[in-house]
């Protein structure tokens, strides 16, 4: 597991849909609409939310003053979590507490395990069946998908990371990985649990033929961005992603992989050389935003406030979403 990867992984989180950061396709573009009445997976989630708010102030309580304050942030994304009323953004917002929470809760049960490297060894054997390979059904969803493959995907990884990192450097970071892969996977099958209900204008995966070739490209500008700047670290974020992003294609875990592609393209566009030129083009939004769709949390947050991050939405991430469906003529 590459440190940088485990770092960079709650920014990364953050930035792509974080409240305020993502534009307007145009004066008018609109949230998919939720229904009047909560539908059972907006209830599901907000009951969710409860949940993790419960299990959070119980972290507080055991949690010396000291560390405290770094609870902070997990507290307010909890609190604007409660105000959301589209279940594509709730579930998609939802994935760093709910991780988040899920790895302390789980740290703090076996602290122990985290002073005795045997003790690591015996809490890390004692989960191996949880992260085997498995075919775990995922939801019909893109998005639900998207969430559900890539959550597991990371969590089988750091799960194999955890043990060697305990024995390397200390337990303490063994426990630490474990817990994350916990989370991870905890998460992975929440949103597997999760419909949304589908008609007949519902969003389908995209093919791996467009998906490998999205990526090929992706990868491409990537390399040209590094040769112009071996030395550079602006890259990180992208290339960790784009990593990630060839493991779930390779797994055909495809929803996960275009999810993953579509936050990769963000920050590839966000460090590109020689400045952000203007999109002079912004592309035009899709005909209807459905909710489920692999687009829907980045729509459902359009903002009138047309900064950098807005025209690298337009001019880059659209187009790449919208090739997903393209058809070869």
């Amino acid at each position: 597991m590459n440190v940088f990867y485990r770092k960079l992984l709650p920014l990364l989180v953050t930035t792509s849909v974080g409240v305020g950061l993502m534009p307007a396709w145009g004066s008018e573009a609109q949230a998919p609409k939720p229904a009047e009445q909560p539908s059972q997976a907006l209830q599901t989630l907000q009951a969710e939310v409860v949940r993790l708010q419960g299990a959070l102030q119980k972290i507080v309580e055991a949690t010396p003053d000291k560390g405290k304050a770094e609870l902070t942030d997990l507290t307010q994304q909890l609190d604007q979590l409660r105000q959301q009323k589209s279940p594509s953004v709730l579930a998609y917002q939802l994935r760093n507490p709910f991780i988040a929470i899920e790895q302390r809760t789980f740290m703090q049960a076996h602290a122990d395990a985290g002073k005795d490297l045997p003790h690591l060894e015996t809490v890390w054997t004692a989960e191996k069946a949880r992260f085997a390979p498995a075919s775990r059904p995922a939801p019909a969803a893109p998005l639900l998908a998207g969430l559900a493959e890539a959550a597991e995907n990371r969590a089988q990884k750091l799960y194999q990371a955890a043990l060697p990192y305990g024995k390397a450097a200390g337990p303490g970071a063994g426990i630490y990985y474990l817990g994350e892969a916990k989370g991870n996977m905890a998460f992975r099958d929440f949103v597997a649990g999760l419909k949304l209900p589908a008609g007949a204008d519902a969003e389908k995966v995209p093919d791996a033929a467009t998906l490998k070739t999205a990526l090929a490209s992706l990868e491409a500008e990537l390399q040209k961005d590094f040769d112009a700047d071996p030395a550079g670290q602006e890259m990180i974020p992208a290339s960790a992603l784009l990593k990630e992003a060839r493991e779930l294609l390779e797994r055909d875990f495809r929803a996960g992989a275009a999810l993953t592609m579509l936050r990769s393209r963000l920050e590839l566009s966000r460090h590109r050389k020689g400045g952000v030129p203007p999109a002079a083009s912004p592309a035009p939004a899709p005909e209807k935003i459905v909710e489920g769709s692999l687009i829907a949390p980045f729509a459902a947050l359009t903002a009138g406030d047309q900064d950098e991050t807005a025209r690298l939405i337009r001019a880059d991430m659209i187009p790449l979403y919208q090739s997903f469906f393209r058809k070869s003529k």
